[in-house]
């Protein structure tokens, strides 16, 4: 029997690491660790001995079985018998750690409709999903897709395209615009039958683009693809293709997983039908730690906030963020960006971030990617996410820039980034 005294006067851990293969394609990794606890004994007054084993990759090398056997040593035995040794043997028992963290994404079926000979879908709805009144004009557009191939074949995390009516400027037709899938894999309607995008009009002045543009032309330009989706109703009919994009998915492994997503205006699309389909789907709701964290210029730019603020309420594993960059904050500071509060809360998101189980999810403007990546080496948890070389590996966080990360900044398997 083993004797839990109240407070023992010597903690220490020694391991050591058995590695044999298991089949062609793994190894067993077997870390054993021995306790030397003066008060920590057996039967036989011999030092207590817990195994943790676990099955990697057979190109795994020694050197990466060390790395993981540092890891446990860092964050196992040693820091659970000084936090409470009357548990510390229950704990050491339950612990194992997985060493491949990679996750496995589904086959994505693609381009299965060309833009040569694109399909009809209609319109099912096409509604406002703004928070309140807004300076932007964003809508929740449903097409219905039945009998076409892309029926039950798009998966959440990918695109579809829209081909808008009519020519441009050269006589051509136009090209076809990607819009992101924004329902779960199963569509709206839980037969894949009706999918669904988050449509922003785009209204701004002319601004010179190239030589010979007239820098004095400030006529309003009106996006043509977006603005013809936000002028469908109910009934009318669309050209589509696709689907697009086989890397921003969900893992097939989803509870193997907690998740970040980040994203700022319409680069929620997204992470809606990602949430939906975690938590909301005819299956066992995830038990996944899920954090999201939305941007927008002002409250009432928020989009599908009633959506995610009642999930968070039905839900204890999610938790929904906002970081509102232009209004002043309740304590008085100014706006911050979703990176500014990743970066002021982050004790919030350091065990998240911490954990070899979490992906994380990056969609919309650019400058977002930079801004995240240089919060997460400043609190040293870049390594899992992406990777650096000279330059940027040589220069501070607080020096980075979007080019500089551009160029010598790569996501790894764990961070999945769709930015434009």
């Amino acid at each position: 029997m083993l004797a839990a005294p109240k407070s023992p006067s010597r903690v220490g851990a020694r391991h050591y690491c058995n590695i044999r293969p298991i089949s062609p394609e793994q190894l067993q990794v077997e870390f054993v660790t021995i306790l030397e606890l003066s008060e920590y004994v057996g039967d036989a007054g011999l030092p207590v001995r817990r195994r943790v084993g676990f099955t990697v990759p057979v190109s795994s090398n020694r050197n990466s079985a060390l790395a993981s056997r540092r890891r446990i040593n860092a964050h196992g035995p040693e820091r659970i018998l000084a936090k409470n040794p009357k548990t510390a043997i229950a704990d050491i028992q339950t612990m194992t750690m997985t060493k491949n963290t990679t996750p496995i994404l589904p086959e994505a079926k693609l381009k299965l409709v060309s833009a040569a000979e694109p399909v009809t879908g209609v319109i099912v709805s096409n509604d406002s999903c703004v928070r309140g009144k807004s300076a932007s004009f964003v809508r929740h557009t449903e097409i219905d897709i039945s009998g076409t191939p892309l029926e039950n074949n798009c998966l959440i995390g990918q695109a579809f395209g829209v081909i808008a009516p009519g020519k441009d400027e050269q006589g051509k037709p136009h090209k076809v615009r990607l819009y992101s899938l924004a329902c779960p894999s199963s569509g709206e309607d839980g037969a894949g039958k009706v999918i669904s995008t988050t449509t922003k009009r785009v209204i701004e002045e002319r601004t010179p683009q190239g030589k010979g543009d007239d820098p004095d032309d400030h006529r309003l330009f009106l996006g043509v693809c977006s603005n013809f989706l936000c002028d469908l109703r109910p009934g009318d009919e669309v050209k589509v293709t696709g689907p697009n994009g086989k890397r921003f998915l969900l893992p097939v492994n989803r509870d193997q997983h907690d998740y970040l997503f980040v994203a700022a205006g319409t680069g929620i699309a997204p992470f809606r039908g990602m949430i939906m389909e975690l938590l909301t789907s005819p299956a066992q709701p995830s038990s996944s730690e899920i954090h999201l964290l939305m941007g927008a210029p002002f409250t009432t730019d928020l989009l599908y906030d009633d959506l995610f603020t009642g999930l968070a309420t039905e839900h204890d594993n999610f938790h929904y963020h906002t970081a509102i960059s232009r209004e002043t904050q309740a304590d008085g500071r100014p706006g911050l960006y979703v990176h500014h509060l990743l970066d002021q809360r982050f004790d919030e998101f350091s065990a998240l971030l911490g954990n070899p189980r979490t992906i994380v999810y990056i969609c919309g403007l650019a400058g977002m990617q930079s801004g995240v990546f240089q919060t997460l080496a400043r609190h040293g948890v870049a390594d899992g996410y992406f990777t650096t070389k000279s330059p940027l590996a040589d220069t501070d966080p607080d020096d980075w820039d979007l080019q500089k990360v551009r160029r010598a900044a790569r996501a790894t398997e764990r961070c999945m980034v769709e930015v434009y």
